[in-house]
């Protein structure tokens, strides 16, 4: 099964750590629009660069990421027992969320430890990631529908910006 890794960091040593790998692995920079962290993607079937990576199973995907357009990263805490009935809700949402408009990659991922799933989307511009986030029974998982009287944490949304390559040579320099 693919593997999904994923780490943050100091805008400084995350800067350093891109330039390094970034011929030999699928990495993504992204900047939150509010901070100087940076976090870093690596998808692979094999063992990731970074050291002490947050570490997922890729159970779902569409499309390809590209370095460029919005990231969406919806943070769903299911607990143990409850992880297979949440699994199954998930089937064919792939199918479903491949009609969205705008949308570039989509992946729903599961925790290699911990209780904390994660459905990442890209897309291709802000508006259309905003539109996801309408709780709206076509744009399953909104946390109403997730979550109802079945989940005891509601989900929460981060939003990153992933600069094209030209806009990272820039603020690399």
């Amino acid at each position: 099964m693919k593997k999904f890794y994923i780490t943050n960091g100091t805008f400084d040593f995350m800067k350093k750590f891109y330039y390094k790998n970034k011929e030999k692995h699928n990495l993504f920079l992204l900047l939150d629009g509010q901070k100087q962290d940076v976090t870093l993607f690596h998808e692979s079937n094999q063992k990731t660069v970074f050291g002490n990576p947050r570490k997922y199973e890729v159970l779902q995907e569409i499309g390809d990421f590209i370095q460029s357009g919005v990231l969406m990263i919806k943070h769903i805490t299911v607990e143990k027992e409850d992880q297979a009935y949440f699994e199954n809700r998930f089937e064919g949402y792939a199918n479903q969320a491949s009609l969205l408009r705008g949308l570039v990659a989509f992946r729903f991922l599961r925790p290699e430890k911990g209780i904390d799933y994660i459905v990442l989307t890209a897309w291709s511009k802000e508006r259309y990631a905003e539109m996801w986030e309408i709780p709206n029974e076509f744009f399953i998982p909104s946390s109403q529908v997730l979550h109802g009287d079945f989940f005891s944490v509601p989900t929460y949304t981060k939003k990153y910006w992933a600069p094209s390559v030209e806009e990272i040579e820039e603020r690399f320099e």
